[in-house]
């Protein structure tokens, strides 16, 4: 009788096989060599995530927010963009983060979506209103987000690669896994070896996780205050343009985590704003608090 690591294994390399019975399996396993971290995971995974639970980087996927708008002369305008730092901060973790909750089952089934656009999730019309002053003289009737197939097929291939070189390396390290009690040293060999593969963080202590938690929170905050700000001078219809080229590399120091990256980025941004004043004295602050952050 094969061992439930081959049958893993023979399932990812298999095309047709379904993801979400993969990660039955794999919870079977992790209950049985009884590992928490791998337990924790398959549930998330099969259940879906939270809003307080941490992400992976693998479900963190580029998604747009579009809107549909009307004016009172009964012109209508379809899928124009919409900033998704206008969202009120109660949607913003939801739906303007590119963060992928769902559970497995239906990502995949996103996979087999008949439409030929992409599939998307209405935003509460609530918040509606907040988009009206976007495009002169029109109001917004329907708001949503738009989840490219390609990042749901991104996701599902992320999590058969990472669980298997998992379960290959684990393997090679202890033998009889399955069918041996583990030692507090082989427990703590194969957690080391998942948080590597599914988070690519095998050595990081607790301690070391809630610092650079808090220290990403920390810096967030800042990227969204200075974003904010500066949204604010381009409605005043100045620097629009360098505002516009700009925004993109405040955005993208979120997923930097480490001082040489938050200092190539600072680079970048203060070249680009070196083009006006009234930007830069925006943005000069903020970089010294990010600086002082990471060092």
């Amino acid at each position: 009788m094969p061992s439930l690591f081959s049958e893993i294994q023979n399932d990812i390399l298999n095309p047709s096989s379904n993801i979400t019975d993969i990660l039955r399996k794999c919870s079977v396993l992790a209950y049985k060599i009884n590992n928490d971290t791998f337990i924790k995971w398959t549930e998330l995974e099969l259940d879906g995530y939270d809003g307080d639970d941490a992400i992976p980087d693998y479900r963190i996927v580029g998604t747009v927010i579009r809107g549909d708008f009307s004016n009172r002369a009964g012109a209508n305008h379809s899928a124009l963009q919409i900033d998704k730092h206008l969202l009120p901060d109660f949607l913003q973790d939801s739906f303007g983060s590119g963060k992928v909750y769902y559970p497995v089952s239906y990502i995949e089934s996103l996979l087999s979506y008949s439409a030929d656009d992409d599939p998307v999730r209405d935003i509460p019309m609530s918040a509606l209103p907040l988009f009206n002053r976007l495009y002169q003289g029109f109001f917004c009737t329907r708001a949503y987000e738009i989840l490219p197939r390609m990042a749901c097929y991104s996701v599902i291939d992320s999590i058969k690669n990472k669980t298997l070189r998992f379960l290959l390396e684990i393997e090679g390290k202890i033998e009889n896994i399955e069918d041996i009690k583990l030692s507090k040293q082989d427990e703590k060999i194969v957690t080391q070896t998942f948080n590597n593969h599914i988070y690519g963080n095998a050595n990081v202590a607790n301690a070391s996780e809630n610092f650079n938690q808090n220290l990403q929170v920390q810096s967030h905050d800042l990227i969204d205050k200075l974003l904010s700000e500066l949204l604010e001078i381009k409605k005043q219809g100045k620097d629009s343009q360098i505002i516009d080229d700009i925004i993109p590399h405040i955005e993208s120091m979120k997923s930097v985590k480490d001082q040489t990256g938050v200092m190539t980025k600072l680079v970048e941004i203060m070249t680009i704003a070196g083009g006006s004043a009234s930007v830069l004295s925006v943005i000069t602050p903020y970089v010294s608090k990010l600086k002082e952050l990471f060092i």
